[in-house]
C-alpha cells in the first residue's frame, strides 16, 4: 500500500479476533477483545476464522473536488486470492448479507475490479465495521476506506502494473514461440511452457476472471481450478530451473533436490483430487520456499570454468545466471514468507509477484537470448567447419582423381616411346635412321616430362611472368624451323613491332600449338601458322592463328578441350601427356592473352591474341 493512499484512506484503527471454533456469529464477536495491529495482517495458513474491526473516521481524509459525493467511501480488499469476505455495516438502515471472495460469483460485486470492494455510504462521523474472512489460502489481508477519486486512482495505478505484467510476460512467450519455431530447443520450450503457466495463474489469482465471469452456476469449481493452476506454474518453473541449470553444469545433489521438488508438487496434485486443498495449499507453498532457496544456491554454486569452456554456453556468464536468480530470491521471499507466515507482510509483498514475473521474465529472457545467440553462432563455427572438412574432402577427392589420371597418363604414354627405343637398341647394327627414330622417342619423353613439371608449376603457384621486348616472328620462325616435322609447317608473317611479354611461357604457348597440329594430322597435309596485328573493339592485338586438317576428321570436344588430361579416343594412337592445350590455356590467362578454338568445315583452328601494350 503506497504512503499516498495510506494517507487517504479513513481508517484510524484496525484490530483482530481469532475464532478458532469457526462458529461465532457477528453478534457474538463485535464486543470480544479484539487485537489491535497495524498494516498489513498476516497469520499465513490458519483453520481459523478471522474478524477483524476497523475504526473509521472521514474527518482525516481530504475532501474530493467538486461532483462527488463526500459520504461515499468504499472499503478496498486486497489481495484477490481470499475465499470468503463477510463485511458488517451496522450503521446500514435495511441490513443485507455482503459476501464476497473466490467462492463467490462476480455479479454480486458492489464495484467491478479484480479486488474486493463494498460500498460504505453516509460516513459523516466516526464509527466502526467488521470484516469476516475464512479462507483455505494464507491469511493475508489489508483494507482500505477511500473515497471514490483515490480509490479510482488505486484502481488505475493498479490496472497499468497488471497491464505491464502481462504485456512482458505475453512478450517473452511469444519470443520463446519465435526461438522454438525458428529452431527447436527443449529449454526455450520449458521457458514457454512456464510462461504461458504463469499468465494462466496471474489471470485466476490476480482476481481477472471476476471481469470476465458475472454468472458462475458453481464458484467453488474456480477456486480449485486456481489450485491446479497453482501446481501447473509451480511445476513448470520448478522445472525449468532444473533443465536451464543442468545444462550450465549444476551438480549433481543439486539436479536431486529439483527433481526431488518436482515429486513434493505431484503430491499437493494427489491432495486436490482427494479434497484435501487447504494441505495441498501450505505443501504448495513451502515448496515454493524451498524452490527458491534451492535454485538460488545451486546458480551461485555453478562450475564458472565450465560455463566458459562449453561450447553452448560460453555466451552466458555465470553472474548473469546468479544475478537472474538472486532477482528471483529478492522479488519472491517478500511474497511467501508472509504466506507462509514466518514474516510480517509489507507493501511490497502485495505487489512482490509482479515485480518478480516482470523482472524475472525480462532476466530469463535475456539469459536464453544470449544462449540462442551463442548456440547460433556455435551452429554457424560448426557449419563453416563442415562446408571447410566438405572442401577439404572434395580437393582430396579432385587430388587424388588427377594423381590417378596422371599416373595412368605417364605410364600409358611413356610405353610407346620406351618401346621403340627397345626395339631399336635391339636391332643390330643400329643405323642412322634408327639414331633418329631414338631421339624422337626421346624427344617425346623430354615433352611429356617438361608438361608434368608446367603444370606443377601451375598447381604450386610458382610462376612468375617476366616481361621483356621479344621479336615473335622471329621466335614463330625458329619453332617451326627446328621442329621435326618443319617440311610440313608453312609460315606467313606480317611485318611485327616488338611484342612485352615473357619469352619463355610465350614459347611453351607457341610450342604445344605447332606440335599439337602437327600430331594430330595427316602427314600428307598441312600445318598453316599465321601471325598479324588485329583490332578488336578498338585495341590493337598480336593474332596467331594455327590450321591443320584433323586426322580421320577426329574433332575434340569444345567443352574439355582446355582441360588437364583430356584427349580425345583417336590421339591415344599419339604418344602425348594431355596437358599441352591446358599449359597453353593458362599462359595465356598469365599472359592476359586469349585462346580460342574456332574450327572451320574442314580444319581445326586456334587462335592466340595477345594485347599490344605501348
Amino acid at each position: 500500500m503506497s504512503d499516498r493512499v495510506q494517507a487517504q484512506s479513513a481508517i484510524v484503527g484496525q484490530a483482530y479476533y481469532e475464532d478458532a471454533s469457526n462458529a461465532l456469529t457477528f453478534e457474538e464477536v463485535k464486543d470480544k477483545n479484539f487485537v489491535p495491529y497495524r498494516g498489513i495482517f498476516t497469520r499465513g495458513f490458519s483453520q481459523s476464522t478471522f474478524w477483524f474491526r476497523l475504526d473509521l473516521d472521514p474527518r482525516q481524509v481530504i475532501s474530493s473536488p467538486g461532483g462527488f459525493d463526500q459520504s461515499l467511501f468504499v472499503l478496498r480488499i486486497l489481495p484477490s486470492f481470499l475465499d470468503e469476505i463477510e463485511f458488517f455495516d451496522p450503521s446500514r438502515k435495511v441490513p443485507k448479507q455482503r459476501l464476497t471472495g473466490t467462492r463467490f460469483p462476480g455479479f454480486d460485486d458492489e464495484l467491478k475490479s479484480p479486488n474486493y470492494h463494498f460500498v460504505i455510504d453516509q460516513l459523516h462521523e466516526p464509527r466502526q465495521v467488521w470484516v469476516r474472512l475464512k479462507t483455505k489460502s494464507s491469511n493475508v489481508i489489508v483494507f482500505e476506506v477511500l473515497r471514490m477519486p483515490a480509490l479510482t486512482f488505486a484502481e488505475q495505478q493498479q490496472t497499468f502494473l497488471y497491464g505491464l505484467y502481462f504485456g512482458v510476460i505475453f512478450l517473452t512467450f511469444l519470443l520463446a514461440l519465435l526461438i522454438i519455431k525458428i529452431d527447436y530447443d527443449k529449454i526455450v520450450l520449458v521457458f514457454a511452457i512456464k510462461q504461458f503457466a504463469t499468465i494462466l495463474w496471474a489471470f485466476v489469482d490476480r482476481g481477472f476472471y471476476r471481469l470476465f465471469f458475472d454468472v458462475m452456476p458453481d464458484p467453488l469449481a474456480l477456486t480449485i481450478t486456481r489450485l491446479y493452476i497453482s501446481f501447473y506454474v509451480v511445476v513448470s518453473s520448478i522445472y525449468f530451473d532444473y533443465v536451464l541449470l543442468k545444462e550450465f553444469k549444476s551438480s549433481k545433489i543439486g539436479q536431486r533436490i529439483q527433481l526431488a521438488l518436482i515429486g513434493v508438487i505431484f503430491i499437493t496434485l494427489f491432495l486436490y483430487l482427494n479434497g484435501y486443498y487447504a494441505l495441498g495449499i501450505q505443501i504448495n507453498m513451502a515448496t515454493v520456499f524451498c524452490a527458491i532457496i534451492s535454485s538460488w544456491f545451486i546458480a551461485v554454486t555453478l562450475p564458472g570454468d565450465a560455463l566458459k569452456n562449453d561450447d553452448y554456453t560460453k555466451s552466458v556468464p555465470k553472474y548473469a545466471i546468479v544475478l537472474c536468480y538472486s532477482i528471483v530470491f529478492i522479488l519472491l521471499m517478500p511474497a511467501v514468507l508472509p504466506l507462509l507466515g514466518i514474516t510480517p507482510a509489507t507493501s511490497l509483498t502485495l505487489n512482490s509477484l509482479l515485480y518478480h514475473g516482470l523482472l524475472s521474465s525480462i532476466a530469463l529472457a535475456t539469459v536464453l537470448g544470449l544462449r540462442a545467440r551463442s548456440i547460433v553462432v556455435r551452429q554457424t563455427e560448426l557449419q563453416g567447419q563442415l562446408e571447410l572438412s566438405q572442401r577439404l574432402a572434395e580437393e582430396e577427392r579432385q587430388n587424388r582423381i588427377e594423381q590417378s589420371k596422371f599416373m595412368a597418363m605417364l605410364s600409358h604414354e611413356l610405353k610407346t616411346p620406351l618401346a621403340g627405343i627397345r626395339m631399336v637398341a635391339a636391332t643390330e647394327p643400329i643405323q642412322t635412321t634408327s639414331y633418329e627414330q631414338i631421339a624422337n622417342a626421346v624427344d617425346d619423353i623430354d615433352q611429356i616430362i617438361e608438361r608434368c613439371l608446367h603444370a606443377e608449376r601451375i598447381l604450386e603457384g610458382n610462376l612468375i611472368v617476366h616481361d621483356e621486348p621479344i621479336d615473335l616472328a622471329d621466335i614463330l620462325q625458329n619453332l617451326c624451323r627446328r621442329h621435326l616435322q618443319a617440311a610440313r609447317i608453312k609460315v606467313e608473317i606480317d611485318p611485327l613491332p616488338p611484342l612485352q611479354t615473357d619469352p619463355r611461357l610465350l614459347r611453351v604457348i607457341l610450342s604445344n600449338l605447332i606440335d599439337n597440329a602437327c600430331k594430330y594430322s595427316a602427314l600428307d597435309t598441312y600445318v598453316e601458322v599465321r601471325a598479324h596485328i588485329a583490332i578488336k573493339n578498338t585495341k590493337s592485338y598480336f593474332e596467331v592463328i594455327i590450321d591443320n586438317e584433323p586426322i580421320y576428321q577426329d574433332w575434340p570436344d569444345a567443352s574439355k578441350l582446355f582441360s588437364k588430361y583430356y584427349r580425345s579416343q583417336i590421339a591415344h594412337r599419339v604418344t602425348g601427356s594431355g596437358l599441352g592445350l591446358y599449359l597453353v590455356h593458362q599462359f595465356t590467362r598469365m599472359l592476359n592473352g586469349q585462346i580460342l578454338y574456332q574450327p572451320t568445315e574442314t580444319k581445326v583452328r586456334f587462335i592466340l591474341s595477345i594485347p599490344i601494350t605501348v
